[in-house]
């Protein structure tokens, strides 16, 4: 149809598989760890020259605790081979940034180019880092054999405030929530709204056409969609 990949996150598969590494997550961040509204989903296509996103870090304001263990985390799973070629996923070790321990809104040195490590992963793998932790997807080589194909979903403690503010909407509607209980699936009209979101605020790294930008306005003002669609679970489809 023409959508962008983050649109899979309609569906339940997605959440089933991050409901799935709760042992994990909570490992690092506590039994009471919360789900984040921010999540992606990549389709890198080397026939197109695509490449994965810029060379950013998630959070560099609340990422860790004065104990240096973290607040949040990105949990970033392959749904294809990832490799060099197709845009795998590289990070710059913490001890070799020379960026890691900069305050928020400072400027930062350069990484050293050397420092880079790539990680490639098939799917089953999933890689998790603090939200402080420099990385990027590389670009694609036309020796590539297949699309990189991956999603990313984001989790902060329990016992802190929301890392995410609360999307307004506009008017009486209320807004969109800044954190989701562990092991919710919001509703199949929520999940649309959500989507909206991650579009209209990650488009600083993808680019954002006309048609897309108009679809996502559309799907965050419609207040026709809360009532049609609530309580809609896409599994039922």
């Amino acid at each position: 149809m023409g959508l962008p990949a983050v649109f899979a996150w309609v569906f339940d598969e997605p959440w089933a598989c991050y409901e799935r590494l709760r042992p994990v997550l909570s490992n690092f961040l506590g039994d009471d760890y919360r789900t984040m509204p921010a999540f992606w989903a990549w389709h890198v296509d080397p026939q197109k020259g695509e490449s994965g996103w810029k060379p950013h870090r998630d959070n560099r304001r609340a990422a860790l605790a004065p104990d240096g263990s973290p607040c949040t985390l990105t949990c970033w799973i392959p749904l294809s081979d990832a490799n060099p070629l197709n845009s795998c996923m590289y990070i710059v070790p913490a001890h070799m940034d020379p960026g890691y321990d900069i305050p928020a809104g400072m400027p930062e040195p350069p990484a050293p180019a050397f420092a880079a490590r790539a990680l490639p992963a098939t799917p089953g793998d999933y890689l998790i880092w603090n939200q402080r932790v420099l990385h990027w997807g590389g670009p694609t080589s036309e020796f590539a054999e297949h699309p990189r194909i991956s999603m990313a979903l984001e989790f902060q403690r329990g016992d802190i405030p929301p890392i995410m503010q609360s999307f307004q909407l506009g008017g009486d509607r209320p807004p969109l929530p800044s954190l989701l209980e562990q092991g919710s699936r919001p509703n199949f009209g929520m999940r649309l709204m959500l989507i909206a979101r991650q579009i209209l605020q990650y488009q600083h790294m993808y680019g954002l056409s006309e048609e897309l930008a108009h679809l996502s306005t559309a799907l965050l003002t419609a207040r026709a969609l809360d009532a049609s669609l609530e309580g809609i679970d896409v599994a039922k489809f």
